[in-house]
């Protein structure tokens, strides 16, 4: 689901924050280069569409966004999107929207107007505020997301906004910062998304205080590799997304100056299982798209 998605926005802001300046406690050398991290995650989601034979909205994204996406697959993907819209009659689904949110960001990416696709308007359903936080938080976040990509407005005849959900978002924080898919402990991939989408908003005073508490849970509790040592092979695949918001938060601008509660910074290392893949599976590791 949307996992994918903001997995694959937080691989590149992570790899963006490896340069860091030398110090005493520097990790060792990085296994690859960005340019190589990110054209082995571009190989194996093209090989894993061609493989399929279907296209998948995350793929598209992260293809369209690192420069690797060939014209003849944008092709092929706007040509078989069209035809499912026309199939079903515009309706991607009629509970879940984040399925619309996931749609505006690979169209958009692909330098379509998600406005004005086949024919059939893709923000529209994102108008009704009540449809798009029943997902909870995960329905609000990746809203405004895709809603911000390119500055889609609303339907002025909807109930939804970027005040209301931006609001929606705040009032469904943790008491101690931070937020989660159950709304009980701070869960560090839920959270991530949040910042994400909060990140725009950040002049805004609450909206920056509720930023500042969120970091200060997430930095607390990350462990990318242990003691900034050998890569876990069993973290959970969350843990790698608190990176993202040093990229676009001004809280905190650089993952080094994130506190630990061991008075370490988090280390940075790439996962890596399985040569320039990223994942993760029950007994080992094993390569995911992202």
């Amino acid at each position: 689901m949307m996992k994918k998605l903001i997995s694959g926005l937080v691989l590149l802001a992570m790899l963006a924050c490896l340069v860091l300046p030398a110090a005493a406690a520097e990790p060792t050398a990085l296994p690859m280069t960005v340019a190589e991290a990110v054209d082995g995650v571009s190989a194996y989601c093209t090989a894993a569409m061609q493989a399929a034979g279907t296209y998948s909205d995350w793929s598209i994204l992260q293809l369209a966004r690192s420069g690797n996406l060939t014209d003849a697959m944008r092709q092929d993907y706007l040509a078989s999107l069209a035809e499912k819209l026309r199939a079903c009659g515009g309706v991607l689904d009629k509970s879940y929207y984040t399925q619309y949110s996931r749609t505006i960001l690979a169209l958009t990416a692909c330098g379509e107007n998600a406005r004005d696709f086949a024919g059939y308007d893709l923000t529209a359903p994102l108008a009704n505020y009540d449809q798009t936080v029943w997902q909870g938080v995960n329905g609000a976040a990746f809203a405004l997301i895709a809603m911000d990509s390119v500055s889609y407005g609303f339907a002025a005849s909807g109930s939804n906004s970027r005040a209301r959900l931006v609001a929606y978002l705040l009032a469904q924080e943790l008491p101690g910062g931070g937020w989660d898919y159950s709304g009980k402990t701070a869960d560090p991939d839920q959270t991530a998304m949040v910042l994400q989408a909060l990140a725009p908003y950040r002049t805004q005073a609450n909206v920056s205080a509720a930023i500042d508490r969120a970091l200060n849970v997430l930095s607390l509790g990350i462990d990318l590799a242990g003691p900034c040592g050998a890569v876990c092979p069993r973290h959970r695949p969350g843990k790698g997304q608190p990176l993202c918001p040093c990229e676009r938060c001004v809280a905190r601008q650089r993952a080094d100056e994130l506190p630990r509660a061991d008075g370490n910074r988090p280390c940075l290392r790439p996962h890596e299982p399985h040569g320039k893949l990223y994942g993760h599976g029950a007994g080992g590791l094993r390569p995911r798209g992202l």
